[in-house]
């Protein structure tokens, strides 16, 4: 396999980015009112299962290495 210089230059490109970019300035949180909820994300019993089996992967891969 054949690496040409554009594919080299785009990658140094896209590390030397963040290191030039100014850190971002996080917003100053203003306390939430009350009676509102935190949103709530539901997943799906095949999302879960999915979830479950990446979990257990990597679990495997960090016991490998």
């Amino acid at each position: 396999m054949n690496i040409l210089p554009y594919q080299i230059h785009n990658i140094l490109k896209i590390y030397r980015e963040p290191a030039t970019r100014p850190e971002p300035v996080e917003p100053a949180t203003s306390p939430e009112p009350e009676g509102l909820e935190p949103d709530r994300v539901e997943i799906t019993e095949e999302g879960r299962k999915e979830q479950i089996k990446r979990e257990i992967v990597s679990e495997i891969i960090k016991k490998i290495r």
